[in-house]
Protein backbone atom coordinates (compact mmCIF):
# COMPACT_ATOMS: atom_id res chain seq x y z
CA UNK A 1 0.00 0.00 0.00
CA UNK A 2 1.21 3.21 -1.00
CA UNK A 3 1.70 5.92 1.76
CA UNK A 4 -0.20 9.08 1.12
CA UNK A 5 2.18 12.52 1.18
CA UNK A 6 2.49 14.58 3.88
CA UNK A 7 0.94 17.58 2.12
CA UNK A 8 -1.85 15.83 0.56
CA UNK A 9 -2.30 14.41 4.04
CA UNK A 10 -2.42 17.80 5.92
CA UNK A 11 -4.46 19.10 3.74
CA UNK A 12 -6.83 16.76 3.64
CA UNK A 13 -7.08 16.24 7.66
CA UNK A 14 -6.67 19.97 8.45
CA UNK A 15 -7.63 22.11 6.04
CA UNK A 16 -8.44 25.30 8.32
CA UNK A 17 -5.05 25.13 9.79
CA UNK A 18 -2.91 24.93 6.53
CA UNK A 19 -5.21 28.25 5.34
CA UNK A 20 -4.23 30.07 8.11
CA UNK A 21 -0.49 28.91 8.41
CA UNK A 22 -0.30 30.28 4.69
CA UNK A 23 -2.01 33.40 5.12
CA UNK A 24 0.38 34.24 8.49
CA UNK A 25 3.57 33.24 6.14
CA UNK A 26 2.13 35.73 3.44
CA UNK A 27 1.39 38.50 5.98
CA UNK A 28 5.13 37.97 7.44
CA UNK A 29 6.30 38.50 4.12
CA UNK A 30 4.56 41.31 3.30
CA UNK A 31 5.70 42.63 6.62
CA UNK A 32 9.03 41.61 5.71
CA UNK A 33 9.32 43.57 2.19
CA UNK A 34 7.75 46.61 3.60
CA UNK A 35 10.96 46.81 6.16
CA UNK A 36 13.12 46.42 3.85
CA UNK A 37 11.90 49.34 1.59
CA UNK A 38 11.66 51.62 4.26
CA UNK A 39 15.57 50.41 5.35
CA UNK A 40 16.75 51.44 2.37
CA UNK A 41 15.00 54.72 2.33
CA UNK A 42 16.19 55.76 4.88
CA UNK A 43 19.66 54.68 4.62
CA UNK A 44 19.83 56.38 1.40
CA UNK A 45 18.73 59.81 2.99
CA UNK A 46 21.08 59.64 6.13
CA UNK A 47 23.87 61.07 4.23
CA UNK A 48 22.15 64.30 4.26
CA UNK A 49 19.78 67.13 3.77
CA UNK A 50 16.55 66.64 1.37
CA UNK A 51 16.44 68.55 -1.76
CA UNK A 52 13.87 71.81 -1.38
CA UNK A 53 10.48 71.56 -3.17
CA UNK A 54 8.48 74.48 -3.94
CA UNK A 55 5.67 72.70 -2.19
CA UNK A 56 7.75 72.52 1.43
CA UNK A 57 7.03 75.52 4.17
CA UNK A 58 9.46 77.09 5.78
CA UNK A 59 8.86 75.26 9.07
CA UNK A 60 9.37 71.43 7.26
CA UNK A 61 12.63 73.16 5.43
CA UNK A 62 13.76 74.08 9.35
CA UNK A 63 13.44 70.91 10.41
CA UNK A 64 14.96 68.98 7.20
CA UNK A 65 17.73 71.22 7.45
CA UNK A 66 18.23 71.15 11.17
CA UNK A 67 18.01 74.67 11.54
CA UNK A 68 16.12 77.65 13.27
CA UNK A 69 12.94 78.64 11.50
CA UNK A 70 14.08 81.81 12.69
CA UNK A 71 17.18 81.40 10.40
CA UNK A 72 15.08 80.54 7.43
CA UNK A 73 13.06 83.54 7.87
CA UNK A 74 15.83 85.13 7.21
CA UNK A 75 17.42 83.47 4.14
CA UNK A 76 13.87 84.13 2.78
CA UNK A 77 13.58 87.87 3.68
CA UNK A 78 9.97 87.45 4.85
CA UNK A 79 8.39 88.76 7.94
CA UNK A 80 7.18 85.72 10.85
CA UNK A 81 3.74 86.09 9.47
CA UNK A 82 4.23 84.43 6.41
CA UNK A 83 5.82 81.36 8.11
CA UNK A 84 3.38 78.89 6.89
CA UNK A 85 3.53 79.87 3.81
CA UNK A 86 5.00 77.49 0.72
CA UNK A 87 8.41 78.25 -0.73
CA UNK A 88 6.26 78.88 -4.02
CA UNK A 89 3.90 81.24 -2.43
CA UNK A 90 6.85 82.97 -1.19
CA UNK A 91 8.41 83.03 -4.74
CA UNK A 92 4.70 84.69 -6.36
CA UNK A 93 4.89 87.10 -3.80
CA UNK A 94 8.40 88.08 -4.28
CA UNK A 95 8.04 88.21 -8.15
CA UNK A 96 10.99 85.66 -8.34
CA UNK A 97 11.29 82.09 -10.22
CA UNK A 98 10.80 79.65 -7.77
CA UNK A 99 13.70 77.70 -9.05
CA UNK A 100 15.78 81.30 -7.92
CA UNK A 101 14.35 81.10 -4.49
CA UNK A 102 15.62 77.66 -3.62
CA UNK A 103 18.90 77.55 -5.45
CA UNK A 104 19.76 80.89 -3.17
CA UNK A 105 18.16 79.18 -0.06
CA UNK A 106 20.36 75.87 -1.06
CA UNK A 107 22.97 77.99 -0.92
CA UNK A 108 22.29 80.02 2.42
CA UNK A 109 21.84 77.00 4.11
CA UNK A 110 24.51 75.17 2.87
CA UNK A 111 27.05 77.83 3.74
CA UNK A 112 25.67 78.05 7.57
CA UNK A 113 25.81 74.64 7.80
Amino acid sequence: MKRPAPLRLLWQQHRPTVVISALAVVVALVFAARFAVHAVYWHQTQGGHPPLEPWMTVRFVSHAWEVPPDQVLDALHIPDTQRRQTLEDIAHAQNRPVGALISDLTATLGATK
